[in-house]
Formats: structure tokens, sequence, C-alpha cells
């Protein structure tokens, strides 16, 4: 009678092999991501909320793009929820990769909803004619603002766009994006709120 236990001990054994190769190949790939490829997972992570991912390509703290506030919000609040999903829906093409030894910049264009003029040319009109906002509250303005953004949402119309250079550092081998500055940091809120950001603040110190 033939003794079939050693074919399947040299499957078992190539198989085991086979694993580990893989294995090996995933983290060789991973430790050798270029800055482009990590400055699109970056991109993504804001996109998506996922902190986990910021975690691993960011070398600030995460928690400056954590959208965990707003998802919580956006449970009861129609208009926490419309920006929300402007904001995920940003579009971006990275280009112009730049390395210099342990230093590294990518361009970056982004492409979004111009959420910010929708705030601006609420306030520009209040100022032009405020007799026409007598009696206008708080939620007469987010109506406002929901109505502009359904619109703007319904048409796919993204006429925001915004180049920006993300810098890089290599530490022990891997790539991360560099913690932003608060200058930087307006910049690439700007970019992925479509200058939501910068008009929500001028909102606000002139009211």
């Amino acid at each position: 009678m033939k003794n079939n236990t050693k074919p399947k001990s040299k499957l078992g054994m190539w198989i085991a092999i086979a694993i580990i190769v893989v294995a090996g190949f995933l983290v060789v790939r991973n430790q050798f991501k270029s800055p482009s490829r990590v400055t699109e997972e970056f991109l993504s992570a804001i996109k998506k909320g996922d902190d986990g991912q910021l975690k691993k390509v960011y070398s600030g703290s995460s928690a400056t793009f954590a959208l965990t506030k707003f998802k919580a919000e956006a449970k009861s609040d129609s208009l926490t929820k419309m920006m929300l999903e402007m904001l995920e829906d940003f579009d971006y093409q990275v280009k112009n990769e730049k390395v210099n030894g342990n230093k590294a910049s990518v361009t970056v264009t982004i492409k979004t909803y111009a959420m910010g003029d929708v705030v601006s040319n609420l306030i520009s009109d209040a100022r032009d004619d405020p007799t026409q906002y007598i009696g206008y509250s708080s939620d007469d303005f987010k109506k406002d603002i929901y109505k502009e953004f359904s619109k703007l949402k319904k048409e796919n119309k993204k006429s925001y766009t915004k180049n920006l250079v993300i810098n890089l550092t290599k530490t022990n081998g891997k790539w991360q994006v560099n913690d932003f500055n608060s200058d930087d940091l307006d910049v690439i809120l700007n970019a992925v709120t479509g200058n939501f950001n910068s008009a929500i603040g001028e909102a606000n110190n002139d009211y």
C-alpha cells in the first residue's frame, strides 16, 4: 500500500512558502510607497473620515480632519448631512512629485463644490440690502444655505478648483504627510470645503 502523506506534506510546504512570499511582498510594498501614493491615501482618508488611515500617513493629529462629530450631527441635522455628503465628494489629482533625500513635495489639484461662495453671497446680499433681512433668524440662514447647497449637489456643479503642495518626510523608511502649520491648514481645509472654512470665519467676524 502506497503512502500518500509525502505529497500532501510537500503541498502544505509550498502553500506555506507562498504565504510567506506574498506577506513579504506586501510588507515591502507598504514600506516603499511613493510620496504620491501616500498623498493619495491621505486625501482618500479625509474623504472617508478614516481616522485609522490618517494616523498611518499623517504626522500631525488625525483629529484635525476627523468627521466623527459631523457624522453624529448628520443623523439629526439635514444641513450637516448635506455638507458631509458634499465634503466627502471632492475630486483630486496628484501630480508633480519631487523628492530630495528624505523630503518630498507633491502638487495636488482639488475640485469641489463652491460652498464658500454660497455663504459669501448671502452675507453680501445682507450688506447690500439689510432691510430684506429684518427678522431673519439663524434658522432662516441655514435654510437658505441648505437650498443653495442642494442646487449645487443636484447639478454636480464642482466649480471650485485649488492647487496646493503637500510636503512629506521619510521617517524609518516610510513617507508621511507633514503636520500642517496654521496657515497651511487653512489652505487645505479651504480646498476640500470649497472655501467654506474661510467664508464661515469671515461671517463670524462680521456678525
